[in-house]
């Protein structure tokens, strides 16, 4: 939240008004109130109310009165691209923000409001969180890394930061377990482990699919929580191996790997939905898919509504560095038998 903080006004009052309606499954044992986000993210609460005001005033008006020049899109083609998009969506269970962000950069100018309002109306909903199971244990012994991340959310630069993390997708075999390697620069999924337990080997294996999905130069600084698989020693040697340094939340802050935790928070809730899984080899299958999908297609809120394979493509400055980009492969480890 931190990275955050450093933003324009009006995007850390978006960010207060989505952690509102939509609060995070990972705030689930917390209760924060409006004036602590404020006070987190250096606003006044006054300031946070006239700007959702004014937010309700423009949806309002964008609602009856189309963009100047333009004419007002009709329901059946709204819902029409809607429905296109959730089909080629993996198990169809996009949220209304990424319906409206693929209307918007498809051409449809429509506000929030509407598009909720026709969705209800024809019965096409997202999927709701569940609640989850502690994946972290830091009764360990080995004292934990310094925070060198330090929030730095911001994205922009590709291979400085990477985070990592462990979270568990239910399947009438038992849990399965994934860990994940991302690039903060983008937002970017280099490498996934799935497997039957969360034991050192799986964060190793996910570490290492990244390292060959990126290749990074010496001196990623690579972050994570305080779980006692990040905190082993066959993690600590595989960081050495590939000369980077290791950073580590505060025990207990949540907020110190906000991306990492955000992004289980999505995948649970597109990949999981409602249905579950019959076996961890179809679970697998459906988050290798999903990541996929989320690096090249899916809209991210915090590269400006872009698929993370746009963003860095965005940042590419000569044909040399567009090729390296292009090279970055998503890799995946699985564990599971089939």
């Amino acid at each position: 939240m931190a990275g955050v903080s450093h933003q324009r006004k009006s995007v850390r009052y978006a960010f207060i008004d989505d952690l509102i309606t939509h609060p995070p499954m990972e705030f689930a044992t917390f209760s924060f109130t409006i004036e602590e986000y404020c006070f987190h993210l250096k606003v006044s609460r006054s300031g946070f109310y006239k700007w959702r005001s004014r937010q309700a005033a423009t949806e309002e008006s964008s609602d009856t009165k189309p963009p100047s020049g333009s004419k007002r899109p009709s329901d059946a083609l709204v819902l029409s691209m809607a429905r296109r998009y959730i089909k080629n969506t993996p198990r169809n269970v996009p949220g209304y923000r990424k319906i409206h962000a693929y209307l918007r950069n498809n051409g449809i100018r429509i506000s929030k409001k509407r598009l909720i309002r026709l969705l209800r109306e024809n019965g096409i909903c997202g999927t709701q969180k569940r609640r989850y199971v502690v994946t972290t244990d830091s009764s360990q012994t080995v004292r934990p890394f310094d925070n060198l991340l330090k929030r730095a959310f911001n994205p922009g630069t590709l291979d400085r930061y990477w985070c990592g993390d462990i979270t568990y997708i239910r399947t009438n075999e038992g849990w399965a377990y994934v860990a994940s390697v991302i690039d903060l620069g983008s937002r970017r999924v280099l490498g996934l482990a799935i497997g039957p337990n969360m034991e050192a080997s799986l964060v190793v294996a996910a570490l290492e699919m990244a390292v060959q999905a990126s290749n990074p130069k010496p001196g990623v600084i690579f972050h994570s929580d305080q779980g006692s698989q990040y905190n082993s020693q066959l993690f600590r040697n595989c960081l050495s191996k590939y000369q980077m340094l290791g950073s580590m939340s505060a025990r207990g802050v949540c907020w110190d790997n906000a991306a990492a935790e955000s992004f289980w928070s999505i995948m649970k809730r597109e990949v999981n939905g409602k249905a579950g899984f019959e076996t961890r080899q179809v679970a697998a299958k459906a988050i290798c898919d999903w990541a996929t999908f989320y690096n090249v297609r899916r809209p991210h809120s915090a590269i400006d509504n872009m698929a993370p394979v746009d963003y860095e493509l965005s940042l590419a400055r000569d044909k040399a560095e567009r090729k390296r980009i292009e090279g970055r492969t998503f890799k995946v480890a699985s564990f599971v038998k089939a």
